[in-house]
């Protein structure tokens, strides 16, 4: 039976930053009018990040493949964003947060990936059924 003391700790790491990003999407959408939209968006981060603790392999699956569009989004922004520089700090900021984007996404692809992040899930899902 597989519990939370056993969790790989780069799973651990990749919930954590999902979650990061789940808080800013709902101080986004709570602090300025999200519209129906962001409540969405929102409501969707929430049900992935419960779903890949809860080990479903279909999340899991879903989330690598979305990854890797982030990290693909990310190297656009940084592309585009070296193309605008005279602009100053703005453009810097766009290259800070598109890098960001690809390191997360692409730790995210590879610590979803790692078989004992899918045992684990595996035990976990297991447990879950009963």
């Amino acid at each position: 039976m597989s519990n939370l003391s056993t969790m790989p700790n780069k799973l651990r790491l990749a919930l954590i930053l999902m979650a990061v990003g789940v808080l800013f999407k709902a101080v986004e959408v709570f602090s300025a009018d999200g519209g129906t939209q962001g409540y969405v968006v929102l409501a969707i981060q929430v049900a992935i990040v419960v779903g890949l603790y809860r080990g479903h392999e279909s999340i899991r699956a879903a989330v690598r493949v979305l990854s890797l569009l982030g990290a693909l989004v990310g190297v656009f922004a940084v592309i585009s964003a070296l193309g605008v520089l005279a602009v100053g700090a703005l453009a810097y900021m766009a290259i800070v947060v598109g890098a960001l984007t690809v390191a997360i996404s692409l730790y995210v692809f590879w610590a979803l990936g790692q078989e004992d992040v899918i045992a684990w899930m595996g035990s976990r899902s297991l447990a879950n059924l009963d």
